[in-house]
């Protein structure tokens, strides 16, 4: 005769045991066999140990389907939590076995359901949930809906006619009306929890029933539990109605004795932040606080407000708080639920709230009560705001080779600077441009010989002798040019760049940047141009071209005029400054 000591102690050898795939096939068979078989009153043991089974031996039950599909059977002839389970256990170690027994899935999610809401279990109520889940998922998101809407809106007559929606016994819908409800509401709500997949849901066939559950106290829990599962699988994208259901939720607070309102609240401050909105209304929070005497849900709620967006609150809101909580916390510093709000204070980011330190240190010193799961925390924060700064602890030797660090890097700069400026004086600086365009103002006139070719021979032994002359002589404009800087290398280098600056110590100059094929033409140097050239320096191609920081060309005065007539200049042309800059 079976008794329960020897099922027990035949199912323990064989979960002690390491079985092949062979074996398990057959000791799933010897399952559906005990089952058939056993006493009403074993049954639920021999489910158990069958769900152990498959829950270890989970790899082999595509192979063995057969065997599997029999135990399924089995389940939907009779449905027990036990069996119940064991379909649970099925769906969670392989999810595509529910694409071979749909339908055998489908009665016992159904056949659970019903047991549910009958016997109301809440035990069988969470398995329903899960075997509808985790066989559907969101993948039947429409149906569930068309369902949740019926019932809302109290049109049980239209349930029976369309095919589209989950069915119930007609006089369990008449009896159990609003625990349906409450039951579809939680089955949205876990499918979104479960889901894995990245489903879309739309909000406007999601939100308009959430709305309505929210308002209608029979359905607030269930509805409340479905906005904390939007909130923490969907995040910022629910953001553009979370306005909306804030103000519902707020709404209640005043008159609300429900803390699963204030648990909501906390949980979508501390997951949404400042984008909850629920910063601006921490007036409403306190009120509701002070009306529920500081319950640990209240308290909770108002302490992650102030954690999470006291930077955008206004400080006179802040100070009420923090006035009202110093004030309460003295009289009982035992209570975790103030300990929570002194933590929030001092952690708060409002630069014009006074931290109430000291109030927190005459708490920590009062309080006996070890069993506040904050209470290390504002000891530390205590400890750490009362400590003194210091900002070094390093001994003297190491300072002293700081500094000899700092003093070598400086020394070397130093160094580098010195022979930088004697590289530039080497090779031809700003004094000496000058010194050498002055003497060439005076020299050149006196000693140019009459003949062309005479003049050049004496130029050319000159410019070797001395190349910075030679570069000087290119500047004066003796010749006349045609310049076209047709060389995209130059221009890619920066010519433009390098010329604008130039520009500004000529006379009405206009900065224009110069096209790389621009090209500019230099007047004849005859006496007459040359002695108006720069009242026409304005209105010459060549006023565009900038001037060299470095060479200053000024406009000569009357005497420099009526002394040398024949050696006023022409403006320089842009490649004999490019070739100024490079020395």
């Amino acid at each position: 005769m079976e008794t329960f000591g020897a099922v027990v102690e035949n199912y323990e050898r064989h979960l002690k045991n390491n079985d092949t795939n062979l074996e398990v096939g057959q000791q799933l068979k010897n399952f559906v066999t005990n089952l058939r078989s056993s006493k009403p009153e074993l049954a639920d043991v021999h489910w158990i140990y069958v769900t152990k089974y498959v829950k270890k031996y989970n790899r082999c039950l595509r192979e063995n389907a057969s065997s599997v599909g029999a135990l399924l059977k089995l389940a939907s002839e009779r449905c027990t939590l036990a069996s119940a389970m064991f379909t649970r256990q099925l769906l969670v170690s392989d999810a595509r076995i529910s694409t071979l027994f749909a339908a055998l899935f489908d009665k016992i999610a159904s056949q659970t359901a019903h047991a549910a809401l009958q016997n109301y279990d809440l035990d069988m109520k969470n398995a329903y949930l899960d075997l509808y889940a985790l066989t559907y998922g969101c993948n039947e998101m429409k149906s569930l809906l068309k369902t949740l809407a019926y019932f809302i809106k109290g049109n049980f007559t239209a349930i029976g006619k369309d095919t589209e929606v989950i069915k119930f016994d007609p006089q369990l819908i008449i009896d159990r009306a609003t625990e349906i409800t409450n039951l579809l509401i939680e089955t949205v709500s876990r499918c979104v929890e479960l889901d894995q997949t990245g489903h879309r849901l739309i909000r406007s066939d999601v939100f308009p029933h959430l709305h309505s559950g929210l308002t209608n106290s029979a359905t607030l829990s269930a509805s409340l539990q479905l906005l904390r599962a939007l909130v923490n699988k969907a995040n910022l994208f629910i953001l553009p109605s979370i306005k909306s259901l804030m103000q519902v939720l707020l709404s209640m607070l005043p008159s609300c004795e429900n803390d699963d309102v204030f648990w909501t609240l906390e949980f979508v401050s501390l997951k949404l932040g400042a984008s909850s909105t629920l910063y601006r209304a921490i007036d409403v929070i306190l009120q509701a606080a002070k009306n529920q005497n500081f319950s640990l849900a209240s308290c909770s709620l108002l302490a992650s407000v102030i954690r999470t967006a006291s930077g955008l609150s206004e400080t006179q809101q802040l100070e009420n708080v923090c006035s009202e909580v110093c004030s309460r916390c003295l009289a009982d510093p035992d209570y975790e639920g103030f300990h929570r709000l002194l933590v929030a204070l001092l952690s708060q980011t409002n630069e014009h709230l006074q931290i109430p330190i000291n109030v927190a240190r005459t708490v920590v010193e009062r309080c006996h009560n070890d069993e506040s799961s904050v209470l290390y925390e504002l000891k530390a924060l205590t400890s750490v705001m009362c400590r003194p700064k210091l900002m070094d602890f390093a001994s003297p030797t190491i300072f002293r080779k700081r500094r000899a660090r700092q003093q070598q890097i400086e020394d070397d700069l130093e160094i580098l600077l010195d022979q930088e400026t004697e590289t530039i004086g080497s090779t031809g600086g700003v004094e000496e441009i000058q010194q050498e365009q002055e003497k060439m103002q005076t020299e050149e006139p006196e000693q140019r010989p009459e003949s062309s070719t005479a003049y050049e021979t004496k130029l050319q032994e000159q410019d070797d002798q001395n190349p910075v002359r030679k570069r000087q002589r290119h500047i004066s404009g003796d010749d006349d040019e045609i310049l076209i800087l047709d060389s995209p290398k130059r221009a890619a280098a920066g010519f433009v760049n390098l010329t604008e600056t130039i520009g500004s110590n000529l006379p009405n100059s206009k900065k224009t940047p110069r096209k790389a094929s621009e090209v500019v033409v230099m007047p004849p140097s005859n006496p007459s141009n040359r002695s108006n050239s720069w009242k026409s320096s304005s209105k010459s191609p060549t006023s565009k071209i900038p001037a060299s920081p470095q060479v200053k060309l000024q406009k000569p005065t009357e005497n420099q005029q009526n002394q040398h007539p024949q050696t006023q200049k022409s403006h320089p042309t842009a490649d004999e400054i490019v070739d100024l800059l490079e020395l």
